[in-house]
């Protein structure tokens, strides 16, 4: 919410973007038919310890770090900015623990 109020806009972006990744490493596989998943929403959610949330972020650089290298190989030099902020936001939480 700190973000939000001081319109920190890439710390904002990265936040949602890692409590996603967040609850979707949370999520348990619904039953399945031919036609797909049906009872998405009734599936239990399983809870996340601390390790595994660190380990979520911890992919989430990672990911962030192989486009940063592909976006410099290019010389998409604002891209590339825009995740080295991105990544910097995330390590301060790693590093916060």
């Amino acid at each position: 919410m700190t973000a939000m109020k001081a319109k920190d806009r890439t710390r904002t972006t990265v936040l949602r973007s890692a409590l996603s990744a967040i609850d979707n490493a949370g999520s348990v596989a619904g039953p399945t038919t031919s036609m797909g998943i049906i009872g998405y929403g009734d599936v239990a959610r399983r809870d996340l310890d601390r390790r595994q949330v660190l380990d979520v972020l911890e992919a989430e650089i990672l990911e962030r770090e192989s486009a940063f290298d592909s976006y410099r190989m290019i010389e998409q030099h604002d891209a590339a900015e825009t995740l080295r902020e991105e990544i910097a936001v995330l390590r301060s939480y790693l590093d916060g623990d």
